[in-house]
């Protein structure tokens, strides 16, 4: 990923941190589903990775990376140089005022949000998009199971031991319950698609559209 050098200059924790999410996770694939131009709002963006990758490729992008982590953000922000369609806040969803984004990415953030918050989370993200915009949400399938048990442990020292990721719960569905949630949030042409392949992780992306005419959520 191109974005991995603007972290070249920080702490070597985050070069690390960024250098490990880029090797670990499908995310060329994921920032490849977003638009190339418009407005994207990135939620949890940590430490902007997928934010930034966006941004370069696609200079009439504009992005603005939201996250609950003051110090993830700050490294953010010393990765923005002199470029001006690219923008982090620390701040949580509900903050935002701004909408009509063109497509909002949830990228490994759902299973941190309490499941009892996930309808409210989702109808949020669908409330923040304009008429035709895309919501894409990459998470962490249940299948292979080996797969499934070697990510929630490394997830459980990321949380709870080594505190470097903020969440006090997990919570993780399989592909279709997910694709399920999207539907009743009010999307529509919902697909679902594997990225575990090559990946000891279960990856996946889904993939949905807010309808033309829409209302609120359901």
């Amino acid at each position: 990923m191109r974005s991995l050098a603007l972290y070249s200059d920080q702490p070597l924790g985050v070069r690390i941190h960024t250098f490990l999410r880029a090797w670990s996770a499908p995310l060329d694939v994921v920032v490849n589903a977003l638009p190339s131009r418009g407005r994207l709002l990135d939620v949890g963006c940590g430490h902007g990775l997928v934010s930034n990758e966006a941004a370069l490729r696609s200079p009439e992008l504009h992005v603005l990376g939201i996250d609950i982590a003051d110090a993830k953000i700050a490294a953010a922000r010393k990765s923005v140089g002199t470029r001006s369609n690219v923008e982090f806040r620390a701040a949580p969803l509900e903050d935002i005022a701004e909408a009509g984004f063109d497509a909002v990415s949830v990228i490994d953030v759902l299973y941190l949000v309490p499941k009892a918050a996930w309808t409210s989370f989702l109808g949020a993200c669908f409330q923040k998009l304009s008429p035709g915009g895309t919501l894409v949400v990459k998470e962490i399938g249940t299948t292979p199971r080996w797969k499934f048990e070697r990510l929630r442990f490394q997830e459980y020292l990321s949380t709870r031991v080594l505190r470097i990721t903020k969440g006090e719960s997990m919570s993780f569905e399989s592909g279709e319950q997910l694709k399920r949630r999207l539907e009743n949030a009010g999307f529509e042409a919902v697909a679902v698609e594997k990225l575990d392949s090559g990946y000891a992780s279960p990856h996946l992306m889904v993939t949905g559209r807010k309808p033309l005419h829409a209302g609120h959520a359901a």
